[in-house]
């Protein structure tokens, strides 16, 4: 098993700590919007070395409050893909034996060392790659994900890994 699957697995066993740590992000945005200085004022300040001037410095309501906004939405859009991804997810769990839930909670939410039966891992990401090219099909993209896609030999494994890390 490759490790950004195993990485995968992890990050959707634990999509509902992700969207509310999101949703505090949003909030937090918002809130240090509001908490700033929005009056126009003037300062003296050094524009070189030992060349001082009076600058005028203003808040531009047009242009920062249309960066908050596209800031909020792209944080909202990103809830309601990982809503979406926990909503479908769920019931994918549902589906599961008690012991085969179990078993993956313990080894990807709770970072036991405990075996898991590898038709058990290819079924959850079978459905972690439904799941997420549903999430392309409703955003109208075309899906990353290919079905007859050949596994990755060690090199081309340690290639994604490089460049998943950007070393």
């Amino acid at each position: 098993m490759d490790l950004f699957d195993e990485i995968l697995i992890r990050k959707y066993l634990n999509l509902s700590r992700i969207i509310k740590e999101n949703q505090a992000y949003r909030e937090e945005i918002r809130r240090v919007f509001y908490t700033k200085n929005m009056n126009t004022r003037m300062t003296y300040e050094e524009v070189q070395t030992d060349i001082h001037e009076m600058i005028t410095l203003g808040f531009r309501p047009d242009i920062e409050i249309e960066k908050l906004l596209t800031r909020q939405d792209s944080i909202t859009q990103l809830i309601n893909r990982h809503t979406f991804r926990e909503r479908h997810f769920s019931k994918f769990l549902t589906s599961l034996t008690p012991f085969e839930r179990s078993c993956l909670k313990e080894r990807y939410k709770y970072n036991r060392d405990v075996f898991c039966p590898p038709t058990l891992l290819e079924k959850t990401l079978d459905e972690i790659n439904e799941i997420e090219t549903a999430i392309c099909f409703r955003e109208r993209r075309e899906p990353d994900v290919f079905e007859n896609e050949k596994p990755l030999d060690h090199n081309e494994s340690l290639e994604r890994m490089c460049d998943f890390f950007e070393l």
